[in-house]
């Protein structure tokens, strides 16, 4: 079995980007997950070319791009039970997913709604999904992997599977920190035996919100989670997605990682 690939969330726009990504490559980490999370409602032209730049730093830097990580908030909400808000926020992914296309990216990775709402609306608002999930794929060749998330749509195993069903070419990016209503390893099991989980975020948390701590420091089995990674037979990035006060310690995410393995029978 190949080892599971070491890789970093790094926001687009942080201020330690070029360091971060540095210390990486000479750490021996496999891949990097450009997260433009930070950069609100991407209609700034003028911010494309410094975004461009660090992507290339990190294919300089002889990392894979792992992923390009969609923003997400209101202006990105492809779930609104508003028509034409729906059609304004899935033209804002499909522009930005063109606009990186480029860039070659491994997948695309998006969140599928934002907000809370009620029961009822959260069942619309899944059903509301499936004709943006469609379009958006459509649009582009590279794989649209869409996350599972804590409060919104998407946060159970038996939602993502009734979406994947009626979405061709459905991709799961696994966020560990958003399995609040599930053991995390049987959420994965159940899911990842069925569709394709193309990425992989890393944290750890209580099971009662999302804390994005490092792993071992919460409630999340993590010797079961890489078992189920191997009954699956995952072998894809292994991207580390941290609070910001920890996100930029590469070294002390090297070492977790090597304990994870060690703790595991992946082949390191």
């Amino acid at each position: 079995m190949n080892k599971l690939k070491l890789g970093k969330s790094v926001s687009a726009k942080s201020s330690n980007f070029f360091k971060v990504v540095r210390e990486m490559a000479e750490l021996g980490f496999s891949c990097v997950e450009f997260s433009l999370c930070d950069c609100g409602f991407f209609n700034r032209e003028e911010e494309l070319p410094e975004l461009e730049n660090r992507i290339n730093f990190i294919k300089e830097s002889n990392l894979t791009l792992s992923a390009i990580h969609v923003p997400y908030g209101s202006e990105w909400d492809i779930s609104s039970l508003n028509n034409q808000t729906r059609e304004f926020c899935v033209e804002n992914v499909i522009k930005t997913i063109k606009w990186a296309e480029k860039f070659q990216p491994l997948c695309f990775v998006m969140h599928a709604s934002f907000g809370v709402f009620s029961k009822e609306d959260r069942a619309k608002r899944v059903d509301s999904l499936i004709d943006a999930f469609n379009l958006i794929q459509s649009q582009t060749k590279i794989p649209v992997a869409f996350e599972n998330l804590p409060e919104t749509t998407l946060n159970t195993s038996n939602e993502v599977l009734y979406v994947a069903e009626k979405v061709k070419n459905f991709n799961l990016c696994f966020d560990c920190n958003h399995v609040l209503y599930e053991k995390v390893e049987d959420f994965l099991l159940k899911v990842g035996k069925k569709i394709n989980v193309v990425n992989l975020h890393v944290s750890d948390h209580d099971y009662v919100a999302e804390k994005h701590v490092m792993p071992g420091e919460g409630k999340i089995e993590w010797r079961k989670v890489m078992n189920a990674l191997i009954e699956i037979d995952y072998r894809g990035a292994f991207t580390y997605e941290l609070r910001a006060n920890i996100t930029d310690n590469v070294e002390d995410i090297k070492y977790n990682y090597l304990k994870l393995l060690d703790e595991s029978n992946y082949v390191k």
